[in-house]
């Protein structure tokens, strides 16, 4: 499948970046600029407020594995830590199959993290599509050994 390209800005460009290289399924992440009036303008005139620019950065991601609504919904504190939430409805009062999932990273020693998820509603995988399910697991990432 081809891979998808989301330019999202949130403030510091070298935080919000480094938040989503460690997501599967994103590929590439560049910092930059979006908007704003001067050509070519450094890291300090934008920091000034003064060119109208917004730091921003391109993510290239297989939205076979990751969505672009998964990408809005990802928060890193600590510069270590990371919670993201993923949200499913299909907008149906009556028959609602939605589903909700909670993850979170932390460090444990070095490079190795740690992994909690919480899921609760339909469809975790497309499987169990039809059945409400809670389900808690918890491990270990290995994602920045590579």
């Amino acid at each position: 499948m081809a891979e998808e390209i989301a330019t999202l800005a949130g403030g510091c460009f070298w935080c919000v970046e480094a938040v989503f290289k460690d997501l599967i399924g994103v590929s590439t992440v560049e910092s930059g600029y979006i908007g704003g009036r001067t050509i070519n303008p450094t890291y300090r005139e934008v920091c000034g407020g003064d060119t109208g620019h917004a730091e921003a950065i391109r993510v290239t991601f297989d939205p076979a594995l990751i969505g672009y609504g998964d990408l809005l919904a990802v928060y890193k504190w600590n510069a270590r830590n990371t919670v993201s939430l993923l949200v499913r409805n299909n907008l149906s009062w009556s028959d609602n199959k939605g589903g909700y999932q909670l993850d979170w990273s932390f460090p444990l020693y070095g490079r190795l993290k740690g992994y909690v998820q919480v899921f609760t509603g339909y469809g975790e995988s497309l499987i169990d599509y039809n059945w409400r399910q809670t389900t808690f697991g918890i491990g270990v990432l290995l994602t920045d050994w590579m």
